[in-house]
């Protein structure tokens, strides 16, 4: 198993949140989780985003031209709609 040493500071910020004793591990294992998911969100929206990039080059699409599209179609704000 991993032994993982927090910095005083850290530590001491857990602590104030009223996080204390065996506790601490559980919302350290939990706050690693949410980062880990987190991370993984972070790969897929990139691999998406590539993707979406290279389809938009096969079509031969220009990043303008999706950018005028867009502007086209978006909807008024309701400021200006009153």
């Amino acid at each position: 198993m991993l032994n993982i040493q927090l910095p005083d500071n850290l530590l001491q910020e857990i602590e104030a949140a009223g996080v204390t004793g065996s506790a601490v591990d559980a919302f350290v294992q939990q706050a690693v989780r949410e980062k880990l998911d987190e991370e993984e969100r972070r790969k897929e929206f990139h691999r998406l985003t590539a993707k979406i990039r290279e389809a938009m080059l096969a079509k031969g699409l220009t990043e303008e031209e999706i950018l005028a599209d867009f502007e086209k179609h978006r909807r008024l704000p309701l400021a200006r709609i009153q």
